[in-house]
């Protein structure tokens, strides 16, 4: 008996939820993500875009004119691949990949991207024959 009175009970609150209020359909310029509506959830959720993201960087150990592939996640419109304070040259962007080619005078350090002027996390990388302390050495 407890457990059809419950059951009940939800399909009531349930019911009772959606009435002849606007439920957030198309017809309800707020909820459509019009910004002349004065929308203020179409903001939050381009505040939520998350930038892009470097899981793994392959080789790890490069020297200058090797082509760096870099792994990972929003990498589409990567306009910049920093290698440390220098210019990674950019020859294919995907979603989830890209590729450069490593610069001569490029130091060891931390590899980033960035995207529409947002910068990715970092990853360290080293040059063959050089050693940091906290990288990759070979």
């Amino acid at each position: 008996m407890k457990i059809r009175f419950a059951a009940i009970a939800i399909v009531f609150v349930m019911s009772g939820c959606g009435g002849t209020e606007s439920s957030g359909s198309a017809e309800d310029p707020s909820l459509t993500g019009d910004p002349s509506a004065g929308d203020e959830s179409l903001l939050h959720e381009q505040s939520l875009d998350s930038g892009p993201y470097i899981s793994s960087l392959s080789p790890q150990v490069v020297a200058a004119g090797d082509i760096l592939t870099i792994n990972g996640s929003n990498l589409s419109g990567t306009g910049t691949v920093w290698l440390e304070n220098v210019i990674c040259s950019i020859r294919t962007v995907s979603s989830t990949k890209i590729t450069c080619q490593v610069g001569a005078g490029t130091p060891p350090g931390d590899a980033h991207v960035v995207r529409n002027g947002v910068p990715s996390n970092y990853l360290p990388y080293s040059l063959r024959g050089e050693c940091v302390p906290g990288h990759i050495c070979q």
